[in-house]
C-alpha cells in the first residue's frame, strides 16, 4: 500500500493512507536524517476512507524543517493478528490517559507518570528472556515541538518495561553515565 503525501507549513508534511480508516490506532515517526533532526505527529484520523496523518520536522532548537522520515499507522484488533507473535502499542497523552492501546497476548498495557517529562510503560504478556523486536516512541504534540526517547527498557517472561523521557525543543538534559 503507497501512501500519498502533500506539504502543509514548513516543515509539515500531511500524508494519507487510501483505504486504512480507523478509529484508535496509533502512529510512530522517525526522521530519515543524518543531522541533528527529528520529526513528530501532530494528529492523525480517519478522512473518508483514508487516513490522514500530520508530520512536521524540527532541527534542534525547535525550527521547522523540511526532512525525509518514515511514518506507520496501526490499528490492530486480537482476532487480525497472527498467532504467535508478540506486539503491542500505546496512545497515551498526559490528562485524558490512554487513548488507544493493543497487546496480542491480552495482557494489560499500563502508563504511570514519574519525576516530569519521565513515564513508566508496562506491556504485560509480551515477555521473552531475551530482548527481542524493536521499540519506537514517537512525540504526539499538534503545535509545538516535542520529542520522546526511550530512556530504559527491559524484558522478563511477564512483560516488557520501557522508560520514557519527554523533552520540548531544547536540548535534552545530560544523563548520568551508564544510562
Amino acid at each position: 500500500m503507497h501512501a500519498h503525501s502533500a506539504p502543509g507549513a514548513p516543515g509539515q508534511v500531511i500524508v494519507r493512507f487510501p483505504n486504512l480508516a480507523a478509529k484508535g490506532g496509533v502512529v510512530h515517526v522517525t526522521a530519515a536524517n543524518n543531522g541533528p533532526v527529528w520529526c513528530q505527529a501532530q494528529k492523525w484520523s480517519p478522512s473518508g476512507t483514508s487516513e490522514l496523518v500530520d508530520v512536521r520536522c524540527f532541527k534542534v532548537g525547535g525550527v521547522p524543517v523540511f526532512s525525509q522520515f518514515t511514518v506507520m499507522f496501526t490499528a490492530s484488533t486480537k482476532g487480525a493478528f497472527p498467532a504467535g507473535r508478540a506486539y503491542g502499542y500505546i496512545h497515551f497523552q498526559p490528562g485524558p490517559g490512554i487513548v488507544a492501546r493493543f497487546n496480542s497476548s491480552g495482557g494489560a498495557n499500563t502508563v504511570t507518570p514519574g519525576p516530569t517529562g519521565i513515564w513508566k510503560v508496562q506491556m504485560a504478556g509480551l515477555g521473552s528472556s531475551v530482548a527481542l523486536g524493536g521499540i519506537q516512541v514517537t512525540a504526539v504534540n499538534p503545535s509545538a515541538p516535542a520529542k520522546r526517547e526511550v530512556d530504559a527498557w527491559s524484558w522478563s517472561s511477564s512483560g516488557q518495561v520501557f522508560v520514557v523521557r519527554c523533552f520540548d525543543a531544547a536540548p535534552p538534559p545530560s544523563r548520568p553515565a551508564g544510562r
